[in-house]
């Protein structure tokens, strides 16, 4: 008679054992789910943020040169005698930064991203040293590389994104 009762006893012991397991291992998996989803929201928003001061860098720049050329294009024509110095190291910190900006975004963005990103910054690093020939270089051609630096920036925004599964611009 006592042997029912031991197997019952082993049963139970056996059941309560195998529940407490199975209860901590869907406890930890689901820490580690949530745990991964803490991970991948947080890397998110740091690929927003890098982003977004990567745009932001970008846009100062062209501001900082197209800035330039409007002041010298409305200069009087009677008082322009001389041509007014335009030294380009006056945007290299504007280069500097979008250089910096675009190694951090080279880490994690996609090869799209990657690509537009250097694109950008080549054609800013073209429209800055074609400011100081502002003389020299016809208006069209400047005209041209502020286009293709807008245009490159524009297409980089929309990279970005598509890369963050962001709605387009309306």
């Amino acid at each position: 008679t006592v042997w029912p009762l031991l197997a019952v006893a082993g049963i139970t012991v056996v059941g309560t054992l195998g529940a407490t397991i199975l209860t901590e291992w869907r406890a930890a998996r689901r820490e580690d789910a949530q745990w991964k989803r803490q991970r991948q929201d947080r890397h998110e928003e740091d690929r927003k943020q890098q982003y977004a001061n990567l745009i932001n860098i970008l846009h100062a720049w062209q501001s900082a040169v197209d800035s330039t050329r409007a002041n010298i294009a409305g200069l009087d024509p009677e008082t322009k005698d001389t041509e007014p110095e335009i030294d380009v190291r006056d945007y290299w910190p504007h280069r500097d930064a979008a250089r910096q900006a675009l190694a951090i975004v080279d880490l994690f963005a996609s090869a799209k991203v990657r690509s537009l990103g250097h694109s950008a910054v080549e054609a800013g690093e073209a429209f800055s040293d074609n400011i100081k020939m502002i003389y020299v270089v016809p208006a069209t051609e400047l005209d041209a590389a502020s286009k293709r630096f807008r245009e490159s920036r524009a297409a980089l925004t929309d990279a970005m994104r598509d890369d963050l599964g962001l709605q387009p611009e309306a």
